[in-house]
Protein backbone atom coordinates (compact mmCIF):
# COMPACT_ATOMS: atom_id res chain seq x y z
CA UNK A 1 0.00 0.00 0.00
CA UNK A 2 1.35 3.41 -0.97
CA UNK A 3 1.48 6.15 1.65
CA UNK A 4 0.70 9.67 0.56
CA UNK A 5 2.90 12.41 2.07
CA UNK A 6 1.08 14.45 4.73
CA UNK A 7 1.70 17.75 2.90
CA UNK A 8 0.02 16.41 -0.24
CA UNK A 9 -2.99 15.41 1.86
CA UNK A 10 -3.13 18.83 3.55
CA UNK A 11 -2.93 20.63 0.19
CA UNK A 12 -5.70 18.42 -1.18
CA UNK A 13 -7.95 19.17 1.80
CA UNK A 14 -7.29 22.93 1.66
CA UNK A 15 -7.92 23.14 -2.08
CA UNK A 16 -11.10 21.11 -1.61
CA UNK A 17 -12.34 23.55 1.06
CA UNK A 18 -11.48 26.55 -1.16
CA UNK A 19 -13.34 25.02 -4.09
CA UNK A 20 -16.42 24.25 -1.98
CA UNK A 21 -16.53 27.83 -0.69
CA UNK A 22 -16.15 29.23 -4.20
CA UNK A 23 -18.68 26.75 -5.57
CA UNK A 24 -21.24 27.84 -2.98
CA UNK A 25 -20.56 31.48 -3.87
CA UNK A 26 -21.06 30.67 -7.55
CA UNK A 27 -24.41 29.01 -6.82
CA UNK A 28 -25.57 31.77 -4.48
CA UNK A 29 -24.75 34.47 -7.03
CA UNK A 30 -26.17 32.45 -9.93
CA UNK A 31 -29.54 31.85 -8.28
CA UNK A 32 -29.76 35.22 -6.54
CA UNK A 33 -29.61 34.01 -2.94
CA UNK A 34 -30.68 36.47 -0.27
CA UNK A 35 -27.45 38.25 0.72
CA UNK A 36 -28.99 39.22 4.05
CA UNK A 37 -29.11 35.57 5.16
CA UNK A 38 -26.34 34.83 7.69
CA UNK A 39 -24.98 31.73 5.93
CA UNK A 40 -24.87 33.50 2.56
CA UNK A 41 -23.07 36.46 4.18
CA UNK A 42 -20.60 34.04 5.78
CA UNK A 43 -19.80 32.29 2.49
CA UNK A 44 -19.52 35.58 0.58
CA UNK A 45 -17.18 37.06 3.19
CA UNK A 46 -15.00 33.92 3.20
CA UNK A 47 -14.77 33.85 -0.57
CA UNK A 48 -14.00 37.54 -1.05
CA UNK A 49 -10.22 37.30 -0.33
CA UNK A 50 -9.98 34.19 -2.50
CA UNK A 51 -11.47 36.10 -5.45
CA UNK A 52 -9.32 39.20 -5.07
CA UNK A 53 -6.73 38.18 -7.74
CA UNK A 54 -9.51 37.32 -10.21
CA UNK A 55 -11.93 40.17 -9.52
CA UNK A 56 -11.29 42.37 -12.57
CA UNK A 57 -10.68 39.63 -15.14
CA UNK A 58 -14.28 39.01 -16.21
CA UNK A 59 -17.50 40.94 -15.74
CA UNK A 60 -20.71 39.56 -14.29
CA UNK A 61 -22.74 37.91 -17.07
CA UNK A 62 -26.54 38.02 -17.11
CA UNK A 63 -28.06 34.73 -18.24
CA UNK A 64 -31.75 35.46 -18.36
CA UNK A 65 -32.75 36.16 -14.77
CA UNK A 66 -29.54 34.58 -13.44
CA UNK A 67 -26.16 36.23 -12.89
CA UNK A 68 -23.05 34.19 -13.66
CA UNK A 69 -19.89 35.38 -11.95
CA UNK A 70 -17.19 34.23 -14.37
CA UNK A 71 -14.36 35.34 -12.10
CA UNK A 72 -15.52 32.79 -9.52
CA UNK A 73 -15.58 30.06 -12.14
CA UNK A 74 -12.05 30.97 -13.27
CA UNK A 75 -10.88 31.01 -9.63
CA UNK A 76 -12.24 27.50 -9.05
CA UNK A 77 -10.37 26.23 -12.10
CA UNK A 78 -7.10 28.03 -11.28
CA UNK A 79 -7.10 26.90 -7.64
CA UNK A 80 -7.80 23.35 -8.79
CA UNK A 81 -4.89 23.37 -11.24
CA UNK A 82 -2.56 24.97 -8.68
CA UNK A 83 -3.59 22.37 -6.10
CA UNK A 84 -2.95 19.56 -8.55
CA UNK A 85 0.59 20.76 -9.24
CA UNK A 86 1.32 21.40 -5.56
CA UNK A 87 0.20 17.87 -4.71
CA UNK A 88 2.38 16.47 -7.49
CA UNK A 89 5.31 18.47 -6.14
CA UNK A 90 4.89 16.94 -2.69
CA UNK A 91 4.53 13.48 -4.23
CA UNK A 92 8.00 13.59 -5.82
CA UNK A 93 9.97 10.66 -4.49
CA UNK A 94 6.85 8.78 -3.38
CA UNK A 95 5.68 7.36 -6.67
CA UNK A 96 5.76 3.68 -7.58
CA UNK A 97 8.53 4.06 -10.13
CA UNK A 98 10.86 5.66 -7.57
CA UNK A 99 10.71 2.70 -5.19
CA UNK A 100 13.42 0.08 -4.98
CA UNK A 101 12.89 -2.64 -7.52
CA UNK A 102 14.03 -6.18 -7.01
CA UNK A 103 15.54 -7.60 -10.15
CA UNK A 104 15.62 -11.36 -10.50
CA UNK A 105 18.68 -12.80 -12.11
CA UNK A 106 18.09 -15.41 -14.70
CA UNK A 107 19.46 -18.81 -13.79
CA UNK A 108 22.00 -19.51 -16.52
CA UNK A 109 23.11 -22.91 -15.17
CA UNK A 110 19.96 -24.62 -16.35
CA UNK A 111 19.75 -25.59 -19.92
CA UNK A 112 23.49 -25.92 -20.54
Amino acid sequence: MRRTPIMAVIVGILIGIVQVILGLRLLFKLFGANEAAPFVQFVLSLSEPLLYPFRSIFPMVDVGRFELELSTLVAIIVYGIAGYFLRRLFMIGHTKRDRDVVIRERDTTRGL
